[in-house]
């Protein structure tokens, strides 16, 4: 029997979307579907979505995104649809839920992943997000709290159970591997954060306690990976603090060489201002890694502190206290690289791919 062909929509910039959707495409290992990609958005298409699809044989188009209310990008993913003639289409950015309206008149099959944390979303962002809502055949999300948080923000909508699915995510585990040589006595404490460079992501949050643990002796640097508006503040904040010897910026790095950057660390620290599922936590769990992480909606859904990860606040004492308990204290270094493996493999029970599927053929119910 012929697999479900897979139309996914999502934003054709650097950023979680296309990580998310890659993973899920190796993950989709007996191949229950035929995957193909719209990639829409002002950003040029990223170079490694590209060659993502390339080497996978996917088909793929891009459309840039011309206005807010683009009815010219609405109408081509519906023209890509019928020329794919796909079974099920899920849309990952909600700036394409309009789309859906065309969508639906022509019988096609949507879902929507709500991958942006409620609580942060601006006007617009919680429009497109009531549009999905009212034309997607399943509204899918992540953590037990955004249903709650969209009736908190939209309280005139009538949330359907039958509707909204959670859906767990998870990582590839064959890729991201723990390493196996240890370090020198002697070598830096080494921390880093995988992100972009945005506001709502604190990377100058871990800067500015890293400059406090060097005032304090601490054999410490931090690396960070992710390009951004932010960037260039970034670096300057690391000069004028003069621990710019103990900051380094990686830029980009594609999928492939993820694994290389979480090798080079001692503990993952993840400094933001909500989430939903965060990619980067769950990888450098694969990778055997102990997480720090702010405690905010999205993260302490899935972390337990002092478990299976240390949260602070997202104020500089609290995250230099977490991080001068893992730095002196060994016991907790391994006793969290364990707990990190235990999640990791629990998650791994999860599988997003046959999970869609059931869900596809349930419409049909």
């Amino acid at each position: 029997m012929k697999a479900p062909k897979l139309l996914h929509v999502l934003y054709s910039g650097q950023g979680g979307l296309g990580s998310y959707v890659m993973g899920f495409v190796k993950n989709d290992k007996v191949h229950h579907f035929e995957h193909v990609a719209f990639f829409y958005g002002v950003a040029p298409l990223f170079t490694e979505y590209e060659h993502f699809c390339r080497d996978n044989k996917i088909p793929f188009t891009y459309f840039r995104r011309m206005n807010r209310i683009d009815m010219k990008g609405y109408r081509a993913v519906l023209t890509f649809a019928r020329e794919q003639s796909v079974d099920l289409i899920i849309i990952h950015t909600a700036s394409m839920a309009p789309a859906m309206f065309w969508l639906k008149r022509w019988k096609f099959p949507v879902f929507f992943i709500d991958h942006t944390n409620h609580d942060f979303k601006n006007p617009v962002e919680r429009l497109y997000t009531m549009i999905a809502y009212w034309f997607a055949d399943r509204f899918i999300y992540f953590i037990d709290s955004q249903p709650h948080a969209l009736k908190k923000r939209m309280p005139w909508i009538r949330i359907t159970p039958g509707r909204m699915k959670k859906l767990y995510k998870s990582v590839d585990t064959s890729h991201f591997v723990p390493a196996t040589v240890l370090k020198a006595p002697g070598d830096a404490f080494v921390i880093g954060m995988a992100g972009r460079m945005v506001p709502g992501k604190l990377q100058g949050l871990i800067i500015e306690a890293v400059a406090q643990l060097l005032q304090r002796g601490c054999n410490i640097k931090v690396m960070l990976l992710g390009e951004g508006p932010l960037r260039h503040f970034m670096e300057m904040d690391a000069e004028s603090r003069a621990v710019g010897h103990a900051v380094e910026f990686l830029g980009v790095y594609p999928s492939a060489r993820m694994p290389e950057f979480y090798r080079q660390l001692d503990a993952y620290v993840h400094a933001t201002i909500g989430e939903t599922i965060c990619l980067s936590i769950m990888e450098a769990q694969a990778m055997g890694l102990p997480v720090l992480a702010s405690n905010v909606t999205g993260v302490r859904d899935v972390l337990r502190d002092g478990e299976t990860a240390l949260l602070f606040e997202n104020e500089v004492p609290s995250l230099v206290s977490q991080l001068m308990a893992l730095y002196n204290n060994p016991g907790m270094l391994q006793a969290l690289r364990e707990a990190s493996l235990a999640v990791s493999s629990a998650n791994q029970q999860h599988d997003e791919p046959s999970e869609i599927l059931r869900m596809f053929q349930a419409l049909g119910d």
